[in-house]
């Protein structure tokens, strides 16, 4: 079936002005959105209150980072001319919905949304600086993407009726093999896994339509978060070609978050998270669900503390999952469990609370800026600090600061 990609150009033909987005009680502030960056606007009249800009790939992943809206000449032009520049919207609102648990509110400012449908949203410039559109297109990741068509009752009651086409776009060309397997000629790749074991050969060609994003994860059977008591390395795995699986597709998201550094890193949490896919990929092998190991309970009081001193020691470092299993002289894989039993926590979580609360005691100081506690208790940047005591306090380091006061 062929995939219909839902997608909107707005060319310059008027002004259109962001009357949609209504005045915000929320501590006074309104987060800005699409239509709110009016046609034929110079570049410098743009407001920067989105975050992430890149140069824009027509509904794709972004490409080279921006610093901001006047950077649009850095990114090659289309066949048309225009200048694609990729923005999401900031995320501000959403960090206080969540602190202060809003469910209605933070649906509403989760994400980059247009109408409540996840968009990938982008401006289209024209050579001289002007705005002379604007593009809108479903987000692929999005798992309600098969409704989005519903996203066009929206915009023509926005922009009227007239001027629209909706094309149904053919196929792409293409052919996916694993040795083992039969040759596949699916086109419609969308929310597809495939696994390839060691020793079996893979081929593949497409000719897409429209660009596509796919993430490989290398797997050593021999890495030091393997747990000896799964066997990995001694399974002979059957291989497997475009097929969904929720737990695995899940796990595989998350981790591509934490390499791609969205969000709050942990090396912890990735390795927790490649750990967690060897066992799922085993349950897939085996054709059901794998057996839960006997309960252990959790960490026994010597282990608590070796543990969490090592921690206190090193909160500004990156510790591997590995290296604080081994204090407890057990598997990473039966160390997180039992870690978590112990404290209501993941190991990962369990230490950037950890940093939180030192950060907490280092903002009483004056004069330590934030830039410099997060430096020191190991955030790679102010940001990651503000956005991680944000997540667990409800507070910005310098809200948390000034209530010292």
């Amino acid at each position: 079936m062929a995939r219909l990609l839902l997608a909107l150009v707005v060319c310059l033909l008027g002004l259109i002005h962001g009357s949609d987005v209504s005045s915000s009680a929320e501590e006074g502030h309104r987060r800005l959105e699409i239509w709110d960056l009016q046609l034929g606007a110079p570049v410098d009249q743009l407001p920067n209150e989105f975050i992430d800009y890149a140069c824009g790939t027509a509904g794709g992943p972004p490409s080279r980072p921006l610093d901001g809206w006047r950077d649009f000449h850095r990114c090659r032009p289309e066949p048309s001319g225009f200048h694609e520049v990729y923005f999401r919207y900031d995320d501000e609102l959403e960090y206080w919905a969540r602190a202060n648990n809003l469910l209605s509110q933070m649906e509403r400012y989760s994400g980059t949304k247009s109408y409540g449908f996840s968009i990938v949203a982008s401006v289209l410039f024209y050579a001289d600086g002007t705005v002379g559109g604007i593009r809108i297109v479903s987000d692929p990741r999005d798992e309600a993407r098969d409704e989005a068509y519903l996203l066009r009752n929206f915009l023509t009651a926005r922009l009227g009726r007239d001027g629209w086409a909706c094309e149904d776009l053919p196929p792409a060309e293409g052919e996916t093999s694993v040795e083992g397997l039969p040759p596949s000629s699916l086109r419609d790749l969308s929310r597809k896994l495939t696994f390839v074991p060691a020793g079996h050969r893979f081929h593949g060609w497409q000719k897409p339509r429209v660009p596509s994003r796919v993430t490989y994860f290398y797997l050593d059977p021999n890495g030091p978060t393997v747990d000896p008591e799964l066997h990995f390395g001694e399974t002979e795995f059957k291989p497997k070609l475009f097929f969904f699986d929720r737990a695995i597709w899940e796990t595989a998201m998350k981790l591509k978050s934490q390499i791609e550094g969205e969000g709050i890193n942990s090396l912890q949490y990735a390795d927790a998270l490649g750990v967690t896919l060897l066992h799922e990929l085993m349950r897939l092998n085996n054709g059901s669900a794998a057996p839960e190991p006997a309960t252990r309970g959790g960490l026994a009081g010597w282990q608590q503390k070796r543990v969490t001193d090592y921690i206190e020691d090193n909160l500004a470092e990156e510790i591997p999952l590995a290296t604080l299993a081994g204090l407890a002289t057990l598997s990473p894989y039966h160390f997180a469990r039992a870690f978590k039993h112990s404290f209501a926590t993941p190991p990962h979580r369990y230490h950037t609370g950890r940093r939180i609360e030192r950060a907490k005691v280092l903002l009483s100081d004056p004069d330590l800026s934030v830039t410099a506690i997060a430096a020191q208790i190991g955030f790679r940047e102010g940001s990651s600090l503000t956005a991680a005591f944000r997540k667990l306090t409800g507070k910005t380091p310098s809200e948390y600061r000034r209530s010292l006061l």
